[in-house]
Protein backbone atom coordinates (compact mmCIF):
# COMPACT_ATOMS: atom_id res chain seq x y z
CA UNK A 1 0.00 0.00 0.00
CA UNK A 2 1.30 3.41 -0.97
CA UNK A 3 0.35 6.04 1.61
CA UNK A 4 1.53 9.63 1.93
CA UNK A 5 0.28 11.98 4.60
CA UNK A 6 1.19 15.11 2.66
CA UNK A 7 -1.28 17.17 0.69
CA UNK A 8 -0.54 14.78 -2.19
CA UNK A 9 -2.26 12.10 -0.13
CA UNK A 10 -2.62 8.81 -1.96
CA UNK A 11 -3.80 5.42 -0.77
CA UNK A 12 -3.78 2.75 -3.47
CA UNK A 13 -3.77 -1.04 -3.53
CA UNK A 14 -0.80 -3.01 -4.89
CA UNK A 15 -0.30 -2.59 -8.62
CA UNK A 16 -2.39 -4.92 -10.77
CA UNK A 17 -1.56 -3.67 -14.24
CA UNK A 18 -3.75 -4.28 -17.25
CA UNK A 19 -2.87 -3.16 -20.76
CA UNK A 20 -5.37 -0.97 -22.60
CA UNK A 21 -4.13 -0.70 -26.18
CA UNK A 22 -5.19 2.19 -28.35
CA UNK A 23 -7.70 1.06 -30.97
CA UNK A 24 -7.06 1.70 -34.65
CA UNK A 25 -10.32 2.85 -36.21
CA UNK A 26 -9.20 2.18 -39.77
CA UNK A 27 -8.50 -1.51 -39.12
CA UNK A 28 -10.96 -4.32 -38.51
CA UNK A 29 -9.97 -5.81 -35.13
CA UNK A 30 -9.77 -9.46 -34.31
CA UNK A 31 -13.02 -10.17 -32.55
CA UNK A 32 -14.96 -12.76 -30.73
CA UNK A 33 -17.99 -14.15 -32.49
CA UNK A 34 -20.47 -11.28 -32.26
CA UNK A 35 -22.76 -12.29 -29.44
CA UNK A 36 -26.48 -11.61 -29.43
CA UNK A 37 -29.02 -12.86 -26.94
CA UNK A 38 -31.87 -10.43 -27.66
CA UNK A 39 -34.29 -10.32 -30.60
CA UNK A 40 -34.88 -6.65 -31.33
CA UNK A 41 -36.23 -6.91 -34.86
CA UNK A 42 -39.89 -6.25 -34.05
CA UNK A 43 -38.92 -3.13 -32.12
CA UNK A 44 -36.62 -2.04 -34.95
CA UNK A 45 -39.41 -2.53 -37.48
CA UNK A 46 -41.78 -0.44 -35.37
CA UNK A 47 -39.21 2.26 -34.64
CA UNK A 48 -37.54 2.73 -38.00
CA UNK A 49 -40.22 1.36 -40.31
CA UNK A 50 -42.96 3.28 -38.52
CA UNK A 51 -41.02 6.54 -38.47
CA UNK A 52 -40.17 6.16 -42.18
CA UNK A 53 -43.83 5.57 -43.05
CA UNK A 54 -44.97 8.57 -41.00
CA UNK A 55 -42.28 10.78 -42.51
CA UNK A 56 -43.11 9.80 -46.09
CA UNK A 57 -46.81 10.40 -45.48
CA UNK A 58 -46.20 13.78 -43.87
CA UNK A 59 -43.74 14.79 -46.59
CA UNK A 60 -46.30 13.91 -49.26
CA UNK A 61 -48.96 16.00 -47.53
CA UNK A 62 -46.54 18.92 -47.29
CA UNK A 63 -45.72 18.51 -50.96
CA UNK A 64 -49.45 18.77 -51.75
CA UNK A 65 -49.71 21.92 -49.64
CA UNK A 66 -46.79 23.78 -51.24
CA UNK A 67 -46.78 25.03 -54.87
CA UNK A 68 -43.59 23.19 -55.83
CA UNK A 69 -43.91 23.17 -59.63
CA UNK A 70 -43.69 26.09 -62.01
CA UNK A 71 -47.24 25.41 -63.17
CA UNK A 72 -48.56 25.63 -59.60
CA UNK A 73 -46.41 28.61 -58.65
CA UNK A 74 -46.86 30.82 -61.73
CA UNK A 75 -50.46 31.96 -61.03
CA UNK A 76 -49.23 33.25 -57.70
CA UNK A 77 -46.18 34.97 -59.09
CA UNK A 78 -43.83 32.61 -57.23
CA UNK A 79 -42.03 30.98 -60.12
CA UNK A 80 -38.77 32.88 -59.66
CA UNK A 81 -35.73 30.61 -59.08
CA UNK A 82 -35.15 32.02 -55.59
CA UNK A 83 -38.74 31.46 -54.44
CA UNK A 84 -38.87 27.96 -55.90
CA UNK A 85 -35.61 27.14 -54.14
CA UNK A 86 -37.02 28.38 -50.85
CA UNK A 87 -40.16 26.29 -51.28
CA UNK A 88 -38.17 23.12 -51.90
CA UNK A 89 -35.84 23.99 -49.03
CA UNK A 90 -38.85 24.34 -46.74
CA UNK A 91 -40.05 20.89 -47.80
CA UNK A 92 -36.62 19.39 -47.12
CA UNK A 93 -36.34 21.00 -43.69
CA UNK A 94 -39.84 19.88 -42.80
CA UNK A 95 -39.10 16.29 -43.85
CA UNK A 96 -35.91 16.04 -41.77
CA UNK A 97 -37.33 17.64 -38.64
CA UNK A 98 -40.61 15.72 -38.85
CA UNK A 99 -38.65 12.51 -39.32
CA UNK A 100 -36.70 13.16 -36.13
CA UNK A 101 -39.91 13.70 -34.14
CA UNK A 102 -41.46 10.60 -35.73
CA UNK A 103 -38.43 8.48 -34.80
CA UNK A 104 -38.69 9.50 -31.15
CA UNK A 105 -42.44 8.88 -31.10
CA UNK A 106 -42.20 5.45 -32.72
CA UNK A 107 -39.40 4.43 -30.35
CA UNK A 108 -41.80 5.15 -27.50
CA UNK A 109 -44.48 3.06 -29.24
CA UNK A 110 -41.98 0.21 -29.53
CA UNK A 111 -41.43 0.47 -25.79
CA UNK A 112 -45.13 -0.08 -25.19
CA UNK A 113 -45.56 -3.17 -27.33
CA UNK A 114 -42.31 -5.12 -26.92
CA UNK A 115 -41.11 -7.42 -24.16
CA UNK A 116 -39.63 -6.25 -20.89
CA UNK A 117 -35.91 -6.12 -20.19
CA UNK A 118 -34.03 -9.37 -20.41
CA UNK A 119 -32.83 -10.77 -17.08
CA UNK A 120 -30.52 -13.78 -16.99
CA UNK A 121 -29.46 -13.92 -13.35
CA UNK A 122 -31.29 -15.52 -10.44
CA UNK A 123 -32.19 -12.74 -7.97
CA UNK A 124 -30.61 -14.62 -5.06
CA UNK A 125 -27.49 -15.93 -6.84
CA UNK A 126 -24.27 -15.43 -4.86
CA UNK A 127 -21.97 -12.70 -6.17
CA UNK A 128 -18.81 -14.01 -7.80
CA UNK A 129 -17.10 -11.00 -9.31
CA UNK A 130 -14.93 -8.45 -7.52
CA UNK A 131 -16.41 -5.02 -8.26
CA UNK A 132 -15.05 -1.50 -7.84
CA UNK A 133 -17.25 1.55 -7.36
CA UNK A 134 -15.17 3.86 -9.54
CA UNK A 135 -15.61 7.58 -8.94
CA UNK A 136 -13.65 9.82 -11.34
CA UNK A 137 -13.70 13.41 -10.04
CA UNK A 138 -12.41 16.72 -11.35
CA UNK A 139 -12.83 19.67 -8.99
CA UNK A 140 -16.13 18.39 -7.61
CA UNK A 141 -17.70 19.01 -4.20
CA UNK A 142 -15.87 16.39 -2.08
CA UNK A 143 -18.50 16.35 0.65
CA UNK A 144 -21.25 15.37 -1.78
CA UNK A 145 -19.04 12.80 -3.50
CA UNK A 146 -18.04 11.08 -0.27
CA UNK A 147 -21.59 11.18 1.11
CA UNK A 148 -22.86 9.30 -1.96
CA UNK A 149 -20.09 6.72 -1.72
CA UNK A 150 -20.73 6.23 2.00
CA UNK A 151 -24.44 5.71 1.36
CA UNK A 152 -23.77 3.07 -1.30
CA UNK A 153 -21.22 1.26 0.86
CA UNK A 154 -23.50 1.24 3.89
CA UNK A 155 -26.41 -0.07 1.82
CA UNK A 156 -24.23 -2.90 0.52
CA UNK A 157 -23.13 -3.65 4.07
CA UNK A 158 -26.77 -3.82 5.14
CA UNK A 159 -27.29 -6.49 2.48
CA UNK A 160 -24.23 -8.41 3.64
CA UNK A 161 -22.52 -7.92 0.25
CA UNK A 162 -19.90 -5.28 1.04
CA UNK A 163 -17.03 -7.79 0.86
CA UNK A 164 -17.53 -8.05 -2.92
CA UNK A 165 -16.98 -4.31 -3.48
CA UNK A 166 -14.30 -1.66 -3.12
CA UNK A 167 -14.42 2.11 -3.51
CA UNK A 168 -11.84 3.82 -5.70
CA UNK A 169 -11.78 7.61 -6.15
CA UNK A 170 -9.59 8.63 -9.09
CA UNK A 171 -9.09 12.37 -8.93
CA UNK A 172 -7.80 14.91 -11.42
CA UNK A 173 -8.68 17.85 -9.17
CA UNK A 174 -6.20 20.71 -9.53
CA UNK A 175 -7.87 23.75 -7.97
CA UNK A 176 -6.15 24.70 -4.70
CA UNK A 177 -9.46 25.39 -2.96
CA UNK A 178 -10.75 21.91 -3.89
CA UNK A 179 -8.14 19.21 -3.56
CA UNK A 180 -7.05 19.82 0.06
CA UNK A 181 -10.72 19.54 1.10
CA UNK A 182 -11.02 16.49 -1.14
CA UNK A 183 -8.08 14.86 0.63
CA UNK A 184 -9.64 15.53 4.04
CA UNK A 185 -13.01 14.16 2.90
CA UNK A 186 -11.39 10.97 1.57
CA UNK A 187 -9.56 10.41 4.86
CA UNK A 188 -12.83 10.80 6.72
CA UNK A 189 -14.54 8.36 4.33
CA UNK A 190 -11.79 5.81 4.85
CA UNK A 191 -12.21 6.04 8.61
CA UNK A 192 -16.00 5.80 8.31
CA UNK A 193 -15.85 2.70 6.10
CA UNK A 194 -12.81 1.07 7.69
CA UNK A 195 -14.89 -1.91 8.83
CA UNK A 196 -17.05 -2.02 5.69
CA UNK A 197 -14.92 -1.99 2.53
CA UNK A 198 -11.59 -0.63 1.26
CA UNK A 199 -11.52 2.97 0.06
CA UNK A 200 -8.70 3.81 -2.33
CA UNK A 201 -7.66 7.24 -3.58
CA UNK A 202 -5.35 8.44 -6.35
CA UNK A 203 -4.85 11.99 -7.62
CA UNK A 204 -3.17 12.89 -10.91
CA UNK A 205 -1.42 16.21 -11.29
CA UNK A 206 -2.81 16.78 -14.79
CA UNK A 207 -6.25 16.13 -16.27
CA UNK A 208 -4.79 14.53 -19.42
CA UNK A 209 -7.41 13.06 -21.77
CA UNK A 210 -10.10 14.17 -19.31
CA UNK A 211 -12.39 11.52 -17.79
CA UNK A 212 -11.51 8.87 -20.37
CA UNK A 213 -7.82 9.33 -19.60
CA UNK A 214 -8.50 9.21 -15.87
CA UNK A 215 -10.27 5.85 -16.19
CA UNK A 216 -7.62 4.54 -18.57
CA UNK A 217 -4.90 5.37 -16.06
CA UNK A 218 -6.85 3.47 -13.39
CA UNK A 219 -7.14 0.40 -15.63
CA UNK A 220 -3.47 0.49 -16.59
CA UNK A 221 -2.44 0.48 -12.93
CA UNK A 222 -5.14 -1.53 -11.11
CA UNK A 223 -7.50 -2.99 -13.71
CA UNK A 224 -6.42 -6.58 -13.10
CA UNK A 225 -7.64 -6.35 -9.52
CA UNK A 226 -11.31 -6.18 -10.54
CA UNK A 227 -13.77 -8.12 -12.66
CA UNK A 228 -16.26 -5.26 -12.98
CA UNK A 229 -16.34 -1.52 -12.47
CA UNK A 230 -19.43 0.55 -11.74
CA UNK A 231 -18.59 3.93 -13.26
CA UNK A 232 -20.08 6.85 -11.36
CA UNK A 233 -20.38 10.60 -11.78
CA UNK A 234 -19.98 13.00 -8.88
CA UNK A 235 -23.78 13.22 -8.59
CA UNK A 236 -24.45 9.48 -9.04
CA UNK A 237 -26.18 7.33 -6.46
CA UNK A 238 -27.10 3.65 -6.83
CA UNK A 239 -28.94 1.54 -4.27
CA UNK A 240 -27.30 -1.57 -2.88
CA UNK A 241 -30.01 -3.85 -4.31
CA UNK A 242 -29.40 -2.37 -7.75
CA UNK A 243 -25.63 -2.78 -7.48
CA UNK A 244 -25.94 -6.44 -6.59
CA UNK A 245 -28.42 -6.98 -9.44
CA UNK A 246 -25.94 -5.47 -11.89
CA UNK A 247 -23.15 -7.75 -10.65
CA UNK A 248 -25.39 -10.83 -10.86
CA UNK A 249 -26.26 -9.99 -14.46
CA UNK A 250 -22.57 -9.69 -15.34
CA UNK A 251 -21.84 -12.97 -13.57
CA UNK A 252 -24.66 -14.73 -15.44
CA UNK A 253 -23.86 -13.40 -18.92
CA UNK A 254 -20.18 -13.85 -19.73
CA UNK A 255 -20.67 -12.11 -23.11
CA UNK A 256 -21.94 -8.91 -21.50
CA UNK A 257 -19.52 -6.00 -21.75
CA UNK A 258 -21.62 -3.07 -20.50
CA UNK A 259 -24.95 -2.95 -18.69
CA UNK A 260 -26.36 0.59 -18.59
CA UNK A 261 -29.02 1.61 -16.08
CA UNK A 262 -31.66 4.32 -16.50
CA UNK A 263 -30.83 7.00 -13.91
CA UNK A 264 -33.76 8.94 -12.45
CA UNK A 265 -33.25 12.63 -11.70
CA UNK A 266 -33.26 13.67 -8.05
CA UNK A 267 -32.24 16.56 -5.83
CA UNK A 268 -33.67 19.41 -7.89
CA UNK A 269 -34.30 22.60 -5.92
CA UNK A 270 -34.84 25.17 -8.68
CA UNK A 271 -37.94 25.38 -10.87
CA UNK A 272 -35.92 24.35 -13.91
CA UNK A 273 -34.48 21.29 -12.17
CA UNK A 274 -37.89 20.21 -10.87
CA UNK A 275 -39.43 20.52 -14.34
CA UNK A 276 -36.63 18.35 -15.70
CA UNK A 277 -37.26 15.80 -12.94
CA UNK A 278 -40.97 15.76 -13.77
CA UNK A 279 -40.32 15.20 -17.47
CA UNK A 280 -37.74 12.51 -16.71
CA UNK A 281 -40.19 10.68 -14.45
CA UNK A 282 -43.16 10.88 -16.84
CA UNK A 283 -41.85 10.06 -20.29
CA UNK A 284 -38.23 9.11 -19.67
CA UNK A 285 -39.00 5.44 -18.85
CA UNK A 286 -41.26 5.06 -21.90
CA UNK A 287 -38.66 6.38 -24.31
CA UNK A 288 -35.86 4.43 -22.59
CA UNK A 289 -37.79 1.19 -22.82
CA UNK A 290 -38.28 1.73 -26.55
CA UNK A 291 -34.59 2.56 -26.94
CA UNK A 292 -33.65 -0.61 -25.07
CA UNK A 293 -36.05 -2.66 -27.19
CA UNK A 294 -34.73 -1.65 -30.60
CA UNK A 295 -31.05 -1.57 -29.70
CA UNK A 296 -31.05 -5.02 -28.07
CA UNK A 297 -27.46 -6.17 -27.57
CA UNK A 298 -26.17 -3.24 -29.66
CA UNK A 299 -26.73 -0.80 -26.85
CA UNK A 300 -25.15 2.44 -25.76
CA UNK A 301 -23.29 3.75 -22.72
CA UNK A 302 -23.89 7.13 -21.09
CA UNK A 303 -20.63 7.38 -19.16
CA UNK A 304 -22.00 6.74 -15.67
CA UNK A 305 -24.43 4.62 -13.64
CA UNK A 306 -23.35 1.55 -15.60
CA UNK A 307 -21.42 -1.62 -14.84
CA UNK A 308 -18.59 -2.61 -17.18
CA UNK A 309 -16.56 -5.79 -17.56
CA UNK A 310 -13.04 -4.50 -16.99
CA UNK A 311 -11.33 -6.98 -19.32
CA UNK A 312 -13.70 -6.14 -22.19
CA UNK A 313 -13.17 -2.42 -21.67
CA UNK A 314 -9.39 -2.75 -21.50
CA UNK A 315 -9.16 -4.94 -24.60
CA UNK A 316 -11.53 -2.93 -26.76
CA UNK A 317 -12.04 0.67 -25.66
CA UNK A 318 -8.66 2.38 -25.77
CA UNK A 319 -9.53 5.65 -27.49
CA UNK A 320 -7.30 7.07 -30.22
CA UNK A 321 -6.60 10.75 -30.77
CA UNK A 322 -8.49 11.97 -33.82
CA UNK A 323 -6.56 13.70 -36.58
CA UNK A 324 -7.41 17.05 -38.09
CA UNK A 325 -8.61 20.38 -36.69
CA UNK A 326 -11.34 20.83 -34.11
CA UNK A 327 -14.16 20.02 -33.69
CA UNK A 328 -13.28 16.70 -35.35
CA UNK A 329 -9.65 16.43 -34.28
CA UNK A 330 -8.04 15.92 -30.89
CA UNK A 331 -9.10 13.81 -27.94
CA UNK A 332 -12.52 12.19 -28.23
CA UNK A 333 -14.65 14.23 -25.85
CA UNK A 334 -17.96 12.36 -25.80
CA UNK A 335 -16.08 9.16 -25.12
CA UNK A 336 -18.94 7.02 -23.82
CA UNK A 337 -20.74 6.44 -27.16
CA UNK A 338 -17.44 5.52 -28.81
CA UNK A 339 -16.40 3.16 -26.01
CA UNK A 340 -19.70 1.31 -26.30
CA UNK A 341 -19.32 1.06 -30.08
CA UNK A 342 -15.77 -0.29 -29.79
CA UNK A 343 -16.73 -2.87 -27.17
CA UNK A 344 -19.60 -4.04 -29.38
CA UNK A 345 -17.25 -4.09 -32.37
CA UNK A 346 -15.06 -6.54 -30.47
CA UNK A 347 -17.97 -8.94 -30.00
CA UNK A 348 -19.15 -8.11 -26.47
CA UNK A 349 -22.79 -7.24 -25.89
CA UNK A 350 -23.93 -3.86 -24.60
CA UNK A 351 -27.37 -3.81 -23.00
CA UNK A 352 -29.62 -1.42 -21.14
CA UNK A 353 -31.74 -2.27 -18.12
CA UNK A 354 -34.65 0.16 -17.84
CA UNK A 355 -36.80 -1.39 -15.12
CA UNK A 356 -34.16 -1.44 -12.39
CA UNK A 357 -35.05 1.04 -9.63
CA UNK A 358 -32.47 2.69 -7.44
CA UNK A 359 -30.24 4.46 -9.97
CA UNK A 360 -30.15 8.24 -9.65
CA UNK A 361 -28.33 11.36 -10.77
CA UNK A 362 -28.85 15.11 -10.53
CA UNK A 363 -29.49 17.61 -13.30
CA UNK A 364 -28.12 21.14 -13.79
CA UNK A 365 -29.96 23.65 -11.57
CA UNK A 366 -30.46 26.33 -14.23
CA UNK A 367 -30.91 26.65 -17.98
CA UNK A 368 -27.52 28.39 -18.20
CA UNK A 369 -25.80 25.48 -16.46
CA UNK A 370 -27.52 23.08 -18.84
CA UNK A 371 -26.40 25.17 -21.82
CA UNK A 372 -22.77 25.05 -20.67
CA UNK A 373 -22.97 21.27 -20.39
CA UNK A 374 -24.76 20.94 -23.73
CA UNK A 375 -22.10 23.01 -25.46
CA UNK A 376 -19.49 20.50 -24.32
CA UNK A 377 -21.68 17.58 -25.37
CA UNK A 378 -22.44 19.18 -28.73
CA UNK A 379 -18.77 19.41 -29.65
CA UNK A 380 -18.22 15.81 -28.57
CA UNK A 381 -21.21 14.53 -30.51
CA UNK A 382 -20.26 16.38 -33.68
CA UNK A 383 -16.82 14.80 -33.34
CA UNK A 384 -18.50 11.40 -33.70
CA UNK A 385 -18.90 12.14 -37.42
CA UNK A 386 -15.19 11.36 -37.66
CA UNK A 387 -15.69 8.02 -35.90
CA UNK A 388 -18.59 6.83 -38.10
CA UNK A 389 -16.33 5.40 -40.86
CA UNK A 390 -14.46 3.18 -38.37
CA UNK A 391 -14.08 -0.39 -39.60
CA UNK A 392 -16.26 -3.06 -38.02
CA UNK A 393 -18.80 -0.90 -36.20
CA UNK A 394 -22.30 -2.37 -35.97
CA UNK A 395 -24.98 -0.30 -37.69
CA UNK A 396 -26.88 0.40 -34.43
CA UNK A 397 -23.64 1.82 -32.98
CA UNK A 398 -23.41 4.16 -35.94
CA UNK A 399 -27.10 5.00 -35.47
CA UNK A 400 -26.46 6.00 -31.85
CA UNK A 401 -23.78 8.43 -33.01
CA UNK A 402 -25.95 9.89 -35.77
CA UNK A 403 -28.77 10.36 -33.26
CA UNK A 404 -26.36 12.09 -30.91
CA UNK A 405 -25.45 14.51 -33.68
CA UNK A 406 -29.11 15.03 -34.58
CA UNK A 407 -29.87 16.00 -30.98
CA UNK A 408 -27.97 19.20 -31.66
CA UNK A 409 -28.45 19.62 -35.42
CA UNK A 410 -32.26 19.59 -35.27
CA UNK A 411 -32.42 22.83 -33.28
CA UNK A 412 -30.78 24.95 -36.01
CA UNK A 413 -32.86 23.05 -38.59
CA UNK A 414 -36.06 24.06 -36.78
CA UNK A 415 -34.80 27.65 -36.69
CA UNK A 416 -33.99 27.49 -40.39
CA UNK A 417 -37.53 26.23 -41.09
CA UNK A 418 -38.99 29.23 -39.27
CA UNK A 419 -36.71 31.67 -41.09
CA UNK A 420 -37.45 30.19 -44.52
CA UNK A 421 -41.18 30.30 -43.73
CA UNK A 422 -40.92 33.97 -42.75
CA UNK A 423 -39.02 34.84 -45.91
CA UNK A 424 -41.65 33.11 -48.02
CA UNK A 425 -44.43 34.86 -46.13
CA UNK A 426 -43.00 38.29 -46.89
CA UNK A 427 -42.25 37.42 -50.51
CA UNK A 428 -45.85 36.29 -50.95
CA UNK A 429 -47.59 39.15 -49.18
CA UNK A 430 -45.34 42.13 -49.85
CA UNK A 431 -44.88 41.76 -53.59
CA UNK A 432 -46.79 44.26 -55.79
CA UNK A 433 -50.27 43.13 -56.78
CA UNK A 434 -50.59 42.37 -60.50
CA UNK A 435 -54.33 42.79 -60.62
CA UNK A 436 -55.08 39.12 -61.18
CA UNK A 437 -55.04 38.02 -57.56
CA UNK A 438 -54.78 39.84 -54.28
CA UNK A 439 -51.29 38.72 -53.30
CA UNK A 440 -50.66 41.96 -51.45
CA UNK A 441 -53.28 41.00 -48.89
CA UNK A 442 -51.85 38.93 -46.07
CA UNK A 443 -55.31 37.68 -45.15
CA UNK A 444 -56.05 36.62 -48.73
CA UNK A 445 -52.79 35.70 -50.45
CA UNK A 446 -51.37 33.09 -48.07
CA UNK A 447 -54.75 31.62 -47.28
CA UNK A 448 -55.59 31.19 -51.00
CA UNK A 449 -52.21 29.77 -51.93
CA UNK A 450 -51.81 27.16 -49.22
CA UNK A 451 -54.42 24.61 -48.22
CA UNK A 452 -54.63 25.97 -44.69
CA UNK A 453 -56.95 23.24 -43.37
CA UNK A 454 -54.62 20.51 -44.65
CA UNK A 455 -51.59 22.30 -43.21
CA UNK A 456 -53.22 22.72 -39.78
CA UNK A 457 -54.10 19.01 -39.75
CA UNK A 458 -50.54 18.12 -40.76
CA UNK A 459 -48.86 20.24 -38.08
CA UNK A 460 -51.35 19.20 -35.40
Amino acid sequence: MNQSLSLNYTVTPPAATLAMPTQVLSLQPEQRAVASSANPWLARLITFGGSLALTLAASYQMQVVLPLTVIEATPWGLSSPLTMTLLWLLLGLFTVTFGWVALTAMAAVAGFVTARDQRLAHPEAPLRGNTVLLMPVYNEDPTRVCASLAAMAEDLDRLGQARHFEVFVVSDSDRPEIWPAETAAIRHLQEELSDTMPVWYRRRDKNSARKAGNIRDFINNWGNRYDYMVVLDADSLIAGDSLTTLVREMDADTKLGILQTLPRLIGGETLYARLQQFANAIYGPVFARGLSAWQGDDGNYWGHNAIIRVRAFAESAGLPTMGGPRPFGGEIRSHDFVEAALIRRAGWTVRMITDLPGSWEECPPTLLDAAVRDRRWAQGNVQHLGVLPAKGLRWPSRAHMVMGVMNYVTSPLWLASVLVGLILYFRINLQPADGSVGLNSAMFGAGQMFDSSRMIALIA
